[in-house]
C-alpha cells in the first residue's frame, strides 16, 4: 500500500453543484480522478490576472463524456465559481476559476453559452500562489462543513 501526502496549501476545498450540473460533474470527477478517490488533481495550464485555467491529468477524460450545455450563466459569474467549457466551444473540457465577478465571460474565458458552472472554490486565497504547471488538489466539502 502506498500513501501519498499533499501540501495543505495545494489542497483546495470545493463545493460542487450536484443538482445543477450532474453530467458535467461526471466529466469533472473523471478528469480529476475523484470518481474513485476523495482527492482529485488538476494541472495549472495558465494563470492571468485573477483567472486560473486547468487541464485534466487523466488523459482520456475528454473522451469520457460529452459536455453538453448545462447550468450556463445568464448575467454574471460570481468570483470563485468553477466552470467547464462545454461543447459549444473548441476548448471543451477546460476547467477554470475567476476570482472576481464577471458579466462577460465564464471562468475559462469563454462566452456564457459555452460555460457550465459546476461549483465554487471555498478557499480562493489558495489559488493566488499557483503558477503555470503547478498541481492543484481538490477535495469536495459537504454543505455541513461550509
Amino acid at each position: 500500500m502506498t500513501l501519498k501526502g499533499v501540501n495543505p496549501e495545494q489542497l483546495v476545498r470545493v463545493e460542487l453543484y450536484n443538482e445543477l450540473a450532474p453530467k458535467t460533474l461526471s466529466f469533472f470527477r473523471h478528469a480529476t480522478g475523484m470518481q474513485y478517490k476523495p482527492v482529485g488533481a488538476l494541472a495549472v495550464l495558465m494563470t492571468y490576472d485573477t483567472t486560473y485555467i486547468f487541464k485534466a491529468l487523466e488523459k482520456e477524460a475528454d473522451k469520457y463524456k460529452e459536455i453538453l450545455p448545462e447550468n450556463t450563466p445568464a448575467e454574471k459569474v460570481t468570483g470563485g465559481e468553477i466552470g467547464v467549457t462545454n461543447q459549444a466551444a473548441k476548448r471543451a473540457g477546460m476547467v477554470g476559476v475567476k476570482l472576481e465577478d464577471n458579466d462577460l465571460f465564464g471562468p475559462t474565458g469563454e462566452k456564457f453559452a459555452s460555460t457550465n458552472i459546476i461549483g465554487r472554490v471555498i478557499e480562493t486565497e489558495k489559488l493566488r500562489n499557483l503558477k503555470d504547471d503547478d498541481i492543484m488538489y481538490v477535495v469536495e466539502s459537504s454543505t455541513e462543513e461550509l
